[in-house]
């Protein structure tokens, strides 16, 4: 038998995926970095900051700003001894000071300190390309957060143009110089205006990166715990190479009962089966077999807005949480996503899986995540258990299946 405390330890992923569809005709067509592909080290002759970012390093996935020392998803937080956290956003590492552009042409909602915010941030709101001016017939708007800054040239109010100065980087609380750059991604018509964190996706929906599909992504399936064959216990992990493509968004698990002759009969996951509402009417998924970082974000983060207050989530609620009886008394985006275990601060635990990031910067060579499903539906048979684990990338790009016990 493999000790529950094994998978503590080495952590495992499997998951199946259902994520909201991001189309690129969502966003703006060519957009630019927020340091313009990190210009400041890469610098054009005779430029200066006031000039903007040149329009040729505009949808060039040559002018990234990778490195990253995050990426959206989980993570163990540095600056807080490693624990496991939740990140919505990529961290780019850059000198005190450096200037930040705006991605897309958009209108600034914030700028500067905020009550919301710890740290100074710029706030864009971006239009849906053909519908500037409005949310609702473009189904929705985007924004695009720039946080941590040292300095501000924009007010409230301002329109700016793609490319456009808009501040400076600075450092966060713990005295670390970065941007956290994130994306919120409006859901529709329902909610055509919300910035919620409910509302983050992985930045690289937007931004231009260097795509290979999943070249750059490995998922192994690393161990299986069948003393229960009828709920077994799967460990997986998924492997990226340390590059601009840090673009994971979900692994799927598959199990099917073998009869023996070569013939797949898939075993039906209860948690696959969305149960409740949420305000997308999709439903809540409680305990799946997979893990889809951007979708179980948009249903586990909560909101406390005028048409979504937060006992709206809680119980008795029109969009009460399937885990409303450890939601608090007041609102909080963290209640499910952020939480580490109490046996180990280094992994999450939410849903039927444990999440085990390893730790990752700049310097990493890899950026590994993995997690152990232990909510899953078997057979009494152990041997005729099959197995597949596949990763999927945010373009939907799906790796080869890793299998187990397959014929």
């Amino acid at each position: 038998m493999v000790g529950f405390e094994k998978f503590i330890r080495l952590g495992t992923l499997v998951t199946v995926v259902f994520s909201f569809a991001v189309a690129d005709a969502d966003f703006e067509p060519t957009p630019s970095w927020p340091l313009c592909g990190r210009i400041m080290e890469n610098s054009v002759e005779n430029w200066i900051p006031e000039d903007g970012c040149p329009s040729s390093r505009w949808g060039d996935a040559n002018y990234s700003d990778a490195p990253f020392s995050s990426t959206f998803g989980p993570r163990q937080k540095a600056s807080e001894s490693y624990r496991y956290d939740f990140h919505r956003g990529l961290d780019i590492p850059t000198a005190y000071h450096t200037p930040i552009f705006a991605i897309a042409k958009g209108i600034v909602k914030k700028a500067g300190l905020d009550p919301s915010y710890s740290d100074a941030l710029i706030q864009l709101r971006h239009y849906r390309p053909g519908y500037w001016g409005s949310c609702y017939n473009g189904a929705g708007c985007y924004v695009s957060n720039y946080i941590h800054l040292s300095e501000w040239v924009v007010s409230v109010g301002d329109t700016v143009e793609k490319g456009d100065l808009i501040g400076y980087t600075g450092a966060s609380e713990s005295g670390f110089n970065h941007l956290h750059f994130e994306i919120r991604n409006a859901p529709g018509k329902h909610d055509a205006y919300s910035t919620w964190q409910r509302d983050a996706i992985h930045p690289l929906n937007v931004l231009p990166y260097n795509d290979t599909s999943t070249n750059n992504m490995q998922v192994t399936i690393e161990d299986v715990n069948l003393s229960n064959p009828e709920s077994p216990i799967v460990e997986v992990k998924v492997t990226l190479n340390n590059d601009d493509e840090l673009d994971f968004a979900k692994v799927e698990l598959k199990l099917y009962e073998n009869d023996g002759n070569g013939t797949l009969q898939e075993i039906s996951q209860t948690g696959n089966t969305p149960v409740g509402n949420t305000p997308e009417s999709i439903g809540y998924f409680v305990e799946p077999s997979f893990y889809d970082i951007e979708q179980l974000n948009r249903q586990y983060s909560y909101k406390d807005s005028s048409s979504y207050p937060w006992n709206s989530f809680k119980n008795g609620g029109s969009y009460e949480s399937p885990y409303h009886s450890v939601m608090p008394a007041s609102y909080d985006a963290n209640v499910h996503l952020d939480n580490a275990t109490s046996y180990d601060p280094k992994v999450g635990s939410f849903n039927g899986v444990l999440i085990a990031p390893a730790q990752f910067n700049t310097q990493s060579n890899d950026y590994i995540l993995s997690v152990t499903f232990t909510k899953l539906n078997g057979i009494s048979n152990a041997e005729n258990l099959c197995i597949k684990a596949i990763g999927y990338d945010i373009k939907g790009n799906s790796t080869t299946a890793t299998e187990y016990n397959c014929p």
